[in-house]
């Protein structure tokens, strides 16, 4: 059975593994790899982004969840209109 290895020089191949919003790898349960090949896939995406073929755009995590700055089920002033 023949299958595409993963190479970092295959940024296209590798960008389908990548949340484009975070920059992170997906996970083995959303990808449905098997074991040896996520961990392919990891290495190839960490090896394409240190030599510049994939950016490294990352954004925190505790940015994609912003508190709640208030309530709308309970304002703290009654709306005038």
């Amino acid at each position: 059975m023949d299958y595409i290895k993963p190479d970092y020089k295959n940024p296209k191949l590798l960008a389908q593994f990548v949340s484009p919003h975070t920059g992170l790898v997906y996970k083995k349960h959303i990808t449905g790899l098997c074991e040896q090949m996520q961990v392919a896939v990891e290495r190839e995406v960490k090896r394409a982004q240190a030599a510049g073929f994939m950016s490294t755009k990352i954004i925190e995590i505790h940015y994609l969840k912003d508190p709640q700055l208030f309530d709308p089920a309970r304002p703290s002033r009654r709306n005038p209109y």
